[in-house]
């Protein structure tokens, strides 16, 4: 990877600011991961 890269989610993943958890999530199928802050940084 490197500065020009751009991460891709497949179908049906998506990551969005979530107001009600403060956060950065990645909303998938089965559920939701919290991101913390590096991790929606590098995303």
């Amino acid at each position: 990877m490197n500065e020009n890269s751009i991460a891709v989610f497949r179908r049906g993943y998506r990551m969005q600011w979530e107001a009600a958890q403060e956060s950065h999530v990645v909303l998938y199928p089965e559920g939701m991961a919290k991101l913390n802050e590096t991790a929606a940084a590098i995303l």
